[in-house]
């Protein structure tokens, strides 16, 4: 509210990002002023940030750099910005095998997912007025918001089951059950 976007958002497509939308070319860094102003705002009063995933080809070291690169670039121009870091999706173990076979260890994968979820809380404590972290592992069912396919029990019950047909991508009421704990946690943090 306040600023020129007002519009109802009306989804017709998805493209992918060509690079970094806070990047400056000119001034060799992200700038989150010149973001805010395309948008018609001064300031940013909140980002919430969910990288898990991609980030996988990093080593922890790499991670926890990246994130405080990112949280410190915020920082620089906004800062009172409060950044709020959302822990990683947990996948569901036939999900992920469905859809990524064996060649993906999925417990080595869950190592370092909670890397990086200690990585996030790490940097939370360190500034815990302008940084904090959602904890998903508690509040996201895995078994039941990741993509699914329904099948037959067996070949004598046709009862429908249902199985994860991929581990790692979530369904539209998954979003929602993320939407739900970032949201608690947000108006927790702002309404104190």
């Amino acid at each position: 509210s306040g600023g020129k976007n007002n519009d109802n958002i009306i989804y017709t497509s998805a493209r992918r990002a060509e690079a970094n939308p806070f990047w400056n070319e000119a001034l060799g860094r992200n700038d989150f002023k010149s973001y805010a102003k395309r948008f018609g705002k001064d300031k940013i009063d909140e980002i919430v940030v969910t990288l898990t995933w991609n980030s996988f080809e990093r080593t922890p070291d790499e991670y926890r750099e990246e994130m405080k690169r990112f949280v410190d670039s915020v920082h620089f121009d906004f800062p009172e910005c409060h950044v709020t870091l959302v822990g990683g999706i947990y996948p569901s173990r036939d999900g992920f095998a469905q859809n990524y076979g064996i060649s993906w260890p999925w417990f080595k994968r869950m190592e370092t997912l909670r890397s990086f979820d200690a990585i996030r809380e790490e940097l939370s404590l360190a500034d815990p007025e302008r940084v904090s972290y959602v904890q998903l592992s508690a509040q996201y069912d895995m078994d039941y918001n990741c993509l699914s396919t329904e099948f037959e029990a067996n070949a004598r019950n046709k009862m429908p089951l249902l199985l994860g047909s991929n581990g790692l991508h979530i369904s539209e009421m998954g979003s929602w059950q993320i939407a739900d704990a970032v949201y608690r946690h947000v108006c927790a943090h702002f309404f104190k």
